[in-house]
């Protein structure tokens, strides 16, 4: 192997493991916890993630739903229902939720959703362990 391709693949190798975790991005903290909507009572809705799943309880219905969780960078994942304990929820099965982190708080972040061309805006706070 020659020195060109030597030194050439590390730095590739490296550049692509830096690019995909990016750990100093203000969004990675949010990759993983607990959280509840800023925009109903703290104790409605609930979301436990881990890096590849989501799941939503909503304690008003007793509904879960069940993503999996896909980052497309460091500030952007993608949410992908794969099941609910209710009939109808279930029917959105497959259907994908991209979402984008538009500004870090000191507990949580504001951000975009998009379903099926619909966009919203939410706030996601961070439930104190």
């Amino acid at each position: 192997m020659n020195l060109r391709i030597r030194i050439l693949i590390p730095l590739l190798l490296g550049f692509a493991a830096s690019s995909s975790a990016q750990p100093g991005s203000p969004c990675t903290p949010f990759r993983e916890g607990r959280f509840y909507y800023r925009e109903f009572r703290p104790d409605a809705v609930v979301i436990e993630r881990s890096a590849a799943e989501q799941y939503e309880y909503d304690r008003s219905t007793g509904h879960v739903t069940r993503y999996q969780v896909r980052w497309t960078d460091s500030c952007t994942y993608e949410l992908t229902q794969v099941w609910s304990n209710d009939a109808r929820i279930n029917a959105g099965n497959g259907a994908l939720i991209r979402v984008h982190i538009t500004e870090v708080l000191d507990n949580g972040y504001l951000y975009t959703a998009e379903y099926n061309g619909i966009v919203t805006r939410y706030t996601l706070l961070r439930i104190p362990e």
